[in-house]
């Protein structure tokens, strides 16, 4: 790692799949530099499968630019130092994620002061965000901003406790069902 940027990246990528690995950052860039676990990026047919992100600076799993059929699953996401688990999308809405399965993931002990369990930008859309456990968040534990008018994102049967902020944020078209939102 060079002064930020993440442990491992994807990027214009297509049919990749990865199972099993830890990606874990040093203590030195941990401490002084940020950077991302791993980051996907203009990427389709991605799979990330029983790995772990650990020891981050910034976002444990970051999907930036245009991504599509992504799938991110029995993954386990902790100790960012400031950065959200999982983040999807630009703030500002000029990228998208679409078609994509976020299942069965474990994401906890993220640090800083307002970063999210699992969180997605304006434009991502069409996305399935089912059986995730977030805890110990000092923010919101899922976010979901606007979809841009295209498909609905998916939730159910995600569970989120001890987050500092609010368990569920939608500020898009989002369809819940069976949903356990627990906040202390």
């Amino acid at each position: 790692l060079a002064n930020g940027g993440e442990v491992a990246s994807i990027e214009d990528a297509a049919f990749i799949t990865v199972e099993g690995l830890t990606f874990e950052g040093t203590d030195d860039h941990y401490q002084n530099n940020g950077f991302n676990g791993i980051q996907i990026t203009n990427s389709a047919d991605i799979t990330i499968d029983r790995c772990i992100s650990q020891h981050t600076g910034n976002a444990g799993i970051y999907l930036a630019g245009n991504n599509v059929n992504i799938t991110i699953q029995n993954t386990e996401v902790t100790d960012t130092r400031d950065g959200t688990g999982i983040y999807v999308g630009c703030g500002d809405g000029s990228c998208w994620t679409s078609d994509s399965l976020f299942a069965n993931n474990l994401v906890h002990g993220i640090g800083g002061d307002d970063d999210d369990g699992i969180r997605f930008e304006r434009g991502a859309t069409n996305n399935i965000i089912r059986d995730n456990v977030v805890f110990d968040v000092p923010d919101d534990g899922f976010v979901l901003r606007s979809t841009e008018y295209q498909d609905p994102n998916f939730l159910e049967g995600n569970i989120v406790w001890n987050a500092g902020g609010t368990g569920l944020v939608v500020t898009g078209s989002a369809v819940s069902s069976p949903t356990l939102i627990l906040v202390q």
